[in-house]
């Protein structure tokens, strides 16, 4: 009896499925509280970045419906997580002052390793590398 591998595809759409779901009990979360307590803007704001940078392939790389699906659903409901954040009525419950991380702290190393350990000089790679961490 032959066992058939499972398709990788399949796993990475399950995995983005969950994933989009889960912040969007977060995205629930702020709509029905109306407030942000406890929730790192800078946090989201980085998250927003990631997504950003890893979907740029969204603008010339087809990949499957499904897939092209997932990516644009991160980004909708990131932008949507830091925009309530920031103007919403919860915006009136986040407390800037307990948010002090350095946002350049963060994005620094990344870019600086990105380009550096790239072997790809494309603008687009090197944000695809930053985004996940230059690993």
């Amino acid at each position: 009896m032959e066992v058939k591998p499972f398709p990788l595809d399949a796993a990475l759409v399950g995995g983005g499925i969950f994933h989009v779901l889960a912040r969007s009990l977060l995205l629930w979360k702020l709509l029905w509280d109306k407030n942000c307590r406890g929730v790192s803007l800078i946090t989201q704001e980085m998250y927003l970045i990631i997504y950003i940078f890893r979907y740029l392939d969204l603008l010339y790389l087809y990949t499957g419906l499904t897939s092209s699906i997932v990516k644009v659903l991160h980004l909708i409901v990131a932008l949507a997580i830091v925009l309530l954040m920031r103007y919403s009525p919860a915006s009136s419950s986040y407390d800037a002052d307990l948010d002090t991380f350095p946002r350049l702290g963060l994005i620094l190393p990344c870019v600086v390793l990105s380009i550096f350990l790239n072997r790809v000089k494309l603008i687009i790679e090197i944000c695809h590398r930053c985004a996940q961490g230059t690993g």
